[in-house]
């Protein structure tokens, strides 16, 4: 993560971007040439096709989003649309201010490519739960995976909840499915439902109850 605490409040003034939860921050296919790195809140990057949101990833402080638009003079095409899932505080910064910041962090281009390999392991991963053939295997698969990589703590008592939309378009599965798992889960309090979504409390407890769950959905 991109620790902003050593930016100045001049500087972070004049970088920084308020968005409300929805807003839509770049769209799929736009032209851009700045990127931008998350101060507070979380935002959501999605693929577009056939008119479905396709969920890639949850993005939260610390993290880049289109950092590839301020490696080419020319301006760059944005392979996906991201949206703040929350109120969110962007910095927007192009390449000028890019090297700027290189002097506040030395090590930020580290930083970067560290921020790019987890990001290509987290899409390899995904990767191997969309080829799993069984929908159930892949709906646990995929809690499992959005727990560990997504609903992380974002401070004191803040998690990222998970949401049926969510689940049903990263992953390719029918809505009354996704919604029956849910329903049932949380009834067994193996996920608690938030108002934003949902949470998986124990990893073990999904596993656990893996094979009731089968059972019920195939009856």
């Amino acid at each position: 993560m991109i620790n902003l605490d050593s930016l100045s409040p001049e500087l972070f003034k004049k970088l920084g971007r308020q968005f409300n939860e929805g807003d839509l921050i770049f769209k799929q296919g736009e032209s851009g040439k700045t990127m931008y790195i998350v101060a507070e809140g979380t935002a959501r990057v999605f693929y577009n096709t056939g008119n479905v949101d396709h969920l890639v990833s949850i993005v939260g402080p610390g993290e880049i989003i289109g950092e590839k638009a301020i490696l080419d003079e020319k301006p760059y095409q944005r392979t996906f649309s991201v949206q703040a899932k929350s109120d969110l505080t962007l910095l927007e910064i192009d390449a000028k201010h890019y090297k700027l910041l290189q002097t506040k962090y030395p090590d930020i281009n580290i930083l970067m490519l560290r921020l790019v390999l987890e990001r290509l392991d987290k899409a390899n991963e995904m990767i191997g739960i969309l080829q799993v053939t069984d929908a159930l295997e892949r709906f646990i698969q995929y809690v499992l995976y959005y727990h560990r990589h997504h609903q992380r703590r974002m401070g004191a008592d803040n998690v990222i909840p998970m949401t049926a939309s969510e689940i049903r378009y990263a992953i390719n599965l029918e809505k009354p499915f996704v919604e029956g798992c849910l329903k049932d889960l949380v009834k067994q309090k193996v996920i608690t439902e938030v108002n934003a979504g949902f949470l998986l409390k124990d990893e073990n407890a999904l596993h656990n109850y893996a094979p009731k769950l089968r059972e019920k959905m195939a009856a």
